[in-house]
């Protein structure tokens, strides 16, 4: 009877490996009841266990996962989901990370902490210091996501920190090609490397999705390929909206083409979003390189670009955009721009039926032929209206001109501007092969703060949608023209016990990604300024004075002061503290006192309790106070001869 007990159990569990076997560290697999994964060992067995590809899991703990180094002689983990059997259910991190993650596939595809993924969910995960390598499809979280069935899978919530991927092609920060799905709300700072196509920050490859997009997603990254490579996405055709960029893209060897701070080659909608950073790239082959986007094909609004681009032999380079031939509107860029051939400070060429409207270029734009502040060819039946551009324009070449290089038959400009002065241009247009064009006007600096004039070309003025401009201080410092929908609105308020000064910088309208004038928070008699909070009270930073930047919304930012009169401090003229306010050291000194003598030294805080206490016999001593909080603190000096004390301020930059 016995044996038949124990066959019957063993054909149960042969029938059913899900009741007893692969039960992680707790949980059924539903989404009621996930399995939990607390260890590595948990997290091999969701690789190894292919039947487990459509449950859901949570995890429960950090996981440091450094022992993969030496897995499967050397190449790592093997990535969630195989060949034919993607991801399909939820995993849930549960704002736990996964950190030193090793996977080095060589020549294989679909890498990534899962190598591919249909449908279902994964959020809220940190990945720290991963590794993925391989040939094509490569991410730091997915190589391969979405399916041509209608299922549309969701990533949102994670967080990459300091993670490298390398590959040949479509290889992404986070995921390698995007077929379908949606991503919202990560955040990635990471290292791609491209040996061919492809590369992107967030994700490499993104294929045309209705259904699909990118959303509130931010990137700092360091990036280098050959084709297609952006801050964001190297190729992209689907909308993104309110993303930001940090970027670095670097390219040593030859370069090709379509680079760019945001996207490398994009064919669909981009609002609301920005890029920063640096773009290096060598050799005689480098066609359309752009600030925010390499080749556009796609409708962009409401974006900037802060940007220095190195690309000596380049062609087709721009600011803003390497080639535009579809609309952007309400877009700036700034900084540097070096090319060769069909420079501008915002876009290198606009070609086809293309329009570019209100905006505006404050670069320093450096090249040979066709070079122009704000466009260096606008070729065939391309528009461009209301924009102006006012950045230094260096060029020893053919067609130069202080908005534009090269005017093509049957492209047209109207109402466009440029600063004589700045610019260091006596002409608008360098060469002109529409005489029935009008002519970029040409403007002294000082007459850009004249609203009329723009009013006069049908520019309009106002805080909507459709009266796009304002004046104010544009990112080069000078008041000029800007876009309402990358300016906000600071506050500054001081609480009781100070003041803010001077006084007609209390409201200023700040650039997005630019700096606003300096405010200093003063205390009154008896207060200490302590930091800058928020409205709803959150901690911004301990600086005094401040200069805001970054900005992306209106803001009320409240200084706050501490009342500190029922300190008493005993005065002690050869004593001196500094520095004070201080963040993780202060350093004693007596400067007149003979250095034979023993000297306590005691510091506490506002409710008398002790906190460090040492003697010393030298004219000066630095103390450690980073493992002190933000707030003030009693520093007392004792000796056979005098006692004193005085009132320290530790304050934390929470910036």
């Amino acid at each position: 009877m016995k044996t038949y007990y124990r066959l019957v159990y063993l054909l149960f569990v042969f029938i059913n490996p899900f009741s007893v076997l692969a039960q992680y560290s707790g949980g059924n697999g539903t989404e009621a009841s996930p399995y939990l994964i607390s260890n590595l060992d948990d997290l091999k067995m969701l690789s190894d266990s292919n039947h487990h590809y459509n449950r859901y899991f949570k995890l429960t703990h950090d996981i440091d996962a450094s022992p993969t180094r030496t897995w499967d002689q050397g190449k790592g983990f093997s990535p969630i989901g195989k060949s034919g059997l993607p991801f399909q259910g939820g995993f849930d991190g549960n704002n736990h990370s996964i950190s030193n993650l090793f996977i080095n596939r060589g020549i294989d595809s679909y890498n990534g902490l899962f190598s591919s993924m249909k449908s279902g969910y994964i959020r809220d995960l940190t990945l720290v210091n991963s590794y993925t390598n391989g040939y094509s499809r490569l991410g730091t979280l997915v190589g391969y996501m979405g399916s041509y069935d209608n299922e549309i899978p969701e990533v949102s919530g994670i967080v990459l920190i300091g993670c490298k991927v390398n590959g040949r092609e479509e290889v992404g920060g986070l995921v390698g090609n995007l077929l379908r799905g949606r991503i919202e709300d990560c955040s990635c700072s990471d290292t791609v490397t491209a040996d061919w196509s492809r590369a992107g920050g967030l994700v490499g490859f993104i294929h045309q999705d209705n259904d699909s997009w990118v959303r509130r997603c931010s990137v700092n990254t360091v990036l280098s390929g050959k084709y297609s490579v952006g801050g964001l996405a190297g190729y992209s055709n689907v909308s993104i909206i309110d993303c930001h960029v940090k970027f670095r893209i670097e390219r040593t060897q030859s370069a090709l083409h379509n680079y760019g701070g945001f996207v490398g080659e994009n064919y669909s909608d981009i609002s609301r979003s920005t890029a920063e950073g640096i773009i290096t790239t060598m050799g005689s082959e480098n066609i359309n390189v752009g600030g925010f986007v390499g080749l556009n094909s796609g409708l962009i609004w409401d974006c900037y670009s802060i940007v220095n681009i190195n690309s000596i032999q380049g062609d087709r380079v721009g600011g803003f955009v390497g080639v535009n031939s579809n609309e952007i509107i309400k877009c700036y860029s700034f900084g540097i721009v070096t090319g060769d051939t069909e420079v501008g400070g915002f876009a290198g060429i606009t070609t086809g039926a293309s329009l570019t409207t209100d905006s505006y270029s404050t670069c320093t734009t450096q090249g040979n032929n066709s070079v122009g502040g704000f466009l260096g060819e606008n070729s065939y039946f391309a528009n461009c209206s209301n924009c102006y551009s006012s950045g230094i324009i260096n060029s020893s070449g053919w067609f130069s001109g202080g908005f534009i290089g090269l005017n093509r038959s049957t492209a047209y400009i109207s109402s466009c501007f440029y600063d004589s002065e700045t610019s260091e241009m006596t002409i608008g247009t360098g060469m002109d092969h529409n005489g029935q064009n009008q002519d970029p006007i040409r403007l002294v600096t000082s007459a850009f703060s004249n609203m009329a004039t723009f009013q006069d070309q049908g520019w309009l003025f106002g805080n909507t949608h459709q009266e796009p401009w304002r004046i104010g201080k544009a990112p080069d410092g000078q008041i000029r023209p800007v876009l309402h929908n990358h300016t906000y609105l600071v506050n500054f308020q001081a609480d009781t016990g100070g003041i803010i000064e001077p006084a007609q910088n209390e409201m200023q309208w700040v650039v997005i990604g630019n700096n606003s004038n300096s405010v200093t928070a003063t205390p009154i008699s008896n207060y200490i300024f302590y930091g800058w909070y928020s409205l709803n009270g959150d901690s911004i930073t301990s600086l005094n004075p401040l200069i805001v930047n970054n900005v992306r919304q209106d803001s009320i930012l409240i200084a706050k002061f501490y009342y500190c009169n029922d300190i008493h401090e005993i005065p002690y003229t050869s004593f001196s503290v500094f520095p004070n306010p201080a963040i993780d050291k202060v350093i004693i000194k007596w400067e007149d006192s003979p250095q034979n003598i023993e000297r306590l030294i005691f510091l506490s805080d506002l409710s008398g309790k002790e906190l460090f206490q040492t003697k010393t016999f030298e004219p000066s001593l630095e103390i450690n106070t980073s493992f002190l909080v933000s707030g003030i603190y009693i520093l007392t000096v004792k000796s056979s001869k005098s006692f004193s004390s005085r009132k320290i301020v530790i304050l934390k930059d929470n910036f």
